[in-house]
């Protein structure tokens, strides 16, 4: 456990020199020694609730790479905040079924099928469901931002 925290707060740092970075592989580790902890669990899990979950948590750690501590706390108060009234997140119902098709493409999809096109009769592997899929999400992304290694 100790060498595990130490190689990831280390490759943490070696990212970068903020305390982001170091967080950012603070959460690394902790996601490691949680699956040795939790291995007999989690492999009884269905492969793909596995790589659902694996996906979400290692996407909810991702932020800590760009942004400082506060705004990553932003970021999730935000994503995880409910109105007390009604239940319903700030994000509409819009966001979320987005959100729920590209998850069903990406954890649907088979590479080897949609790549050579072996069964293009299936939804999910079609390359043209990828290809709009691709051209939505580029629709909302942000210009403004470099790639994220020419800020070092």
């Amino acid at each position: 456990v100790r060498n595990i925290i130490i190689i990831f707060l280390a490759v943490g740092i070696w990212h970068g020199a903020g305390w982001n970075f170091l967080v950012w592989g603070g959460y690394h580790a902790i996601l490691v020694i949680g699956y040795h902890v939790l291995r007999s669990p989690w492999d009884a899990l269905p492969k793909p609730l596995q790589i659902f979950l694996t996906f979400v948590l290692v996407s909810l750690g991702w932020p800590l790479f760009y942004t400082d501590i506060g705004q990553y706390l932003a970021i999730m108060t935000t994503l995880f905040s409910f109105e007390a009234a009604t239940g319903i997140s700030q994000f509409g119902v819009g966001h979320w079924l987005y959100l729920a098709l590209v998850a069903c493409v990406v954890f649907g999809a088979r590479e080897d099928r949609w790549l050579f096109n072996t069964n293009p009769h299936r939804l999910f592997d079609h390359p043209i469901t990828h290809a709009l899929t691709l051209f939505v999400s580029i629709l909302f992304l942000s210009y403004g931002r470099t790639f994220i290694y020419f800020q070092f």
